[in-house]
């Protein structure tokens, strides 16, 4: 194995290298890479280190080294000495071109040998630890063997054979590091015709070289222009860049052409020390970093200026950024500021950041960061933006502290049923459209706003095929109502979503004008307790039923609802399956003849009154309407149509002022009054007289009168009383 001083002429070539580069630099990963890692996206292969943080031997006192041991490992396991507590009996050296005198001392602890010697040296005591850390994982093992603090920075390992002697030990291998960073920088004293006469400049400041990414020359370099002295010194040590497989791995492994011993460097530098870029904040942006230091770190860039959106400048800094623009000077970090750069940055249609961080308990906790079109909202959800068209609808619910929650997806685009975009929360979901308008049950609701989908509604909305279905986009927010035992309900497209006690369900167009001519929830339907279904009876149609009613749709008849003891009477006559079928009309109430409630079916009608409810079917009702129904002197009915077999058959329905006589031959005919009485004396239709064949008819001549026809004479009703005139006589009394 090579020597590493400066003692055999033919050692090495002027411009070459001495290879110190450890094995555990190119093919070991150091123990655990720290919580809250730096990333190695950010490494510059020009400029590793500044020289300024580089080369300051005064970097930490002895304390704070210990400080930083300390804190790198809890407890160390037993039988085991952690570097913390690690203690060594050092000798003295004498100085030269590289290190000042170091004076030895008895039973030196690690951290007052890394101060002594960083401070002879002028090698900074972060470089010190991290080389530590970087080569043999010392500074947080909580179980360190022998060889960790022989070859404790690989001073003197080479990458192709094993470790020289001469430089074992703990104390021995941080000076010759710190030695030897020193050495690589040509300090006054050293190269020719020098006791150091070897010239470093293959990786010099201001040179550019190709840098091998692994001892094997076969997996390929890297052009790099070395930028500063420190970075020559770390790539002297160990000369290797890491390839994009290796950056791209943060701490973990790349592929087999991958180093890792100045990408790990530069990161464990970076979470333990800050950037080791040594960036200095923007004038700019001096307050708002003061204010937001602990959530930023260090800088890892200068000053950048960018054009998109309208302008600006920012900074970037270890865990985050500081953005300046018209908005205002705001810093941003973590998940949200993670989101933020995932979408693009300034350049993303969110723009420039425009207001500071907000932090809420609500719903679990989160924060949230306003910006010139939209939020950006982190929560354990996820990190998501809320865009302006969304926005609005999502603060009217109360924003992260309401009743959607916190975003948990991003926003998705549709083009379902006109487009728009919808997004999904903890609690809800977000809809907006621009090609909506409102609904007739929200009218007064401005339409270009996103609306909230939240809880029963959302649940029922999302059963039925949400976009997919025919309810489409909502048209408004839902609206809540005490009416009837409480509830709420929102407006779509295609309908309305009510829910209450009864339940969540849909009222679809074609049923929801006659529920709203009704008062909706707060009528006398009350809220829906089932969703609409098809019924093929009668010609089809569809039915939906209420807590206080039932509504019946035909595309010929349309929509019509049903109530009190008329839909009890409708259901016990078979529904739309029966007689009656489907409704025609709406039900309408009437005050004549101690009034009551009347509604027409395709089959006939029902009307009730203080009499009962009854059903008056087609056959008679065209008579009963002709004698001016339940307004005329017919008056209600009181008992449905009952059927007689007498003198050939047909049907009889009694009313309070009268009845109706049905046969199919002759039709139906209303008789009311003395000829009734009359009619009834004789036996009815069971009687000589049977079945009416006419309407009653009122004459004038010879002092008035009223004359009936039926199958077997007339009967004939004026002052002098009420008669019948049998057919063998109506003849010659006719002539």
């Amino acid at each position: 194995m090579r020597s590493l001083r400066d003692r055999a002429a033919a050692a090495v070539a002027v411009g070459l290298a001495l290879a110190v580069g450890a094995s555990l630099a190119i093919g070991v990963l150091a123990p655990a890479a720290p919580a809250s890692a730096a990333s190695a996206t950010q490494f510059d292969p020009g400029m590793i280190i500044t020289d300024s943080l580089f080369f300051n031997g005064s970097a930490a006192s002895a304390a704070q080294v210990q400080s930083v041991l300390d804190a790198k490992v809890g407890i160390c396991r037993a039988g085991y000495t952690c570097v913390k507590a690690y203690k060594e009996t050092t000798h003295t050296i004498a100085a030269d071109p590289m290190c000042g005198t170091y004076t030895g001392g008895a039973n030196e602890t690690a951290a007052t040998i890394i101060y002594k010697v960083g401070k002879a040296c002028g090698v900074s005591q972060k470089v010190l630890i991290v080389l530590l850390q970087k080569e043999q994982g010392l500074i947080t093992d909580d179980w360190p063997v022998a060889r960790q603090y022989r070859s404790a920075t690989g001073y003197g390992c080479p990458d192709t054979a094993d470790c020289d002697s001469e430089y074992y030990g703990f104390f021995n291998q941080v000076y010759k590091a710190a030695w030897a960073f020193k050495r690589y920088s040509m300090p006054p004293g050293t190269g020719p015709g020098t006791n150091w006469y070897s010239v470093y400049n293959r990786y010099a400041p201001n040179k550019t070289v190709n840098v091998l990414y692994n001892p094997n020359s076969a997996c390929g370099s890297k052009s790099v222009a070395i930028k500063n002295q420190a970075t020559a010194s770390l790539y002297y040590y160990t000369p290797y860049t890491p390839n994009t497989a290796a950056l791209s791995a943060g701490y973990g492994m790349g592929d087999s052409c991958s180093a890792y011993g100045n990408r790990n460097f530069f990161l464990y530098y970076a979470d333990w020390f800050g950037s080791p870029s040594g960036y200095s904040v923007g004038t700019d942006f001096r307050t708002v970093y003061a204010a937001n230091t602990g959530a930023l770190g260090d800088a890892t860039s200068g000053v950048k200026t960018s054009t998109a959106n309208g302008g600006g400048s920012y900074q970037l800094f270890r865990k985050g950024a500081i953005f300046k623009s018209a908005k205002g000077t705001f810093a941003l970090s973590g998940a949200v500021y993670a989101e933020y750069i995932r979408r693009g940055g300034v350049a993303d249609s969110l723009g420039w950041p425009a207001g500071a961080v907000k932090r809420y308990t609500e719903n679990g906790g989160g924060e949230a960061q306003p910006f010139a079109s939209g939020e950006i909202y982190s929560s354990a959800a996820g990190a998501y933006a809320v865009r302006l068209d969304l926005r609005a609808g999502y603060l009217a619910q109360g924003g992260p502290k309401g009743a959607l929650g916190w975003p948990k997806t991003g926003a998705v685009n549709s083009s379902l049923k006109g487009g728009g975009s919808l997004q999904e929360f903890t609690k809800g979901t977000l809809y907006y459209s621009s090609a909506v308008s409102a609904s007739a049950s929200t009218s007064a609701v401005t339409p270009a706003r996103a609306r909230a989908l939240i809880g029963a509604i959302k649940t029922e909305y999302d059963r039925r095929g949400g976009l997919s279905g025919n309810l489409g986009w909502p048209t408004g927010d839902a609206v809540s109502s005490t009416a009837n035992g409480g509830g709420a309900s929102q407006a779509f497209q295609g309908g309305d979503i009510y829910s209450s006690a009864a339940g969540a369900y849909a009222v679809r167009l074609d049923m929801r004008d006659v529920y709203l001519a009704l008062n909706g929830p707060a009528g006398a339907l009350g809220w829906p307790m089932t969703s609409s279904a098809a019924s093929t009876a009668n010609g089809g149609g569809s039915i939906q039923k209420f807590t206080g009613g039932t509504v019946y749709y035909t595309a010929a008849g349309g929509p019509h609802a049903m109530s009190g003891a008329v839909l009890s009477e409708y259901l016990r006559r078979g529904g739309e399956t029966g007689t009656l079928g489907w409704p025609v009309g709406d039900a309408t109430k009437f005050t004549q003849n101690g009034g009551g409630t009347v509604q027409r079916f395709q089959g006939g009608g029902l009307y009730s009154s203080t009499s009962g409810t009854f059903a008056v079917r087609d056959e008679i009702l065209n008579a009963y309407d002709a004698a001016g129904g339940q307004k005329g002197m017919l008056s209600w009915p009181t008992m449905d149509a009952k059927s007689s077999t007498a003198n050939g058959g047909g049907a009889i329905q009694r009313f309070t002022g009268g009845t109706v006589y049905y046969t199919a031959a002759k039709g139906a005919h209303a008789m009311t009054g003395a000829v009734l009485a009359e009619y009834l004396r004789r036996g009815g239709e069971a009687g000589t007289l049977g079945w009416p064949a006419g309407d009653a008819e009122k004459f004038t001549e010879s002092g008035g009168g009223t004359v009936q026809q039926f199958q077997s004479g007339k009967v004939y009703s004026s002052a002098a009383g009420t008669y019948a005139v049998r057919l063998d006589i109506l003849n010659a009394y006719d002539a």
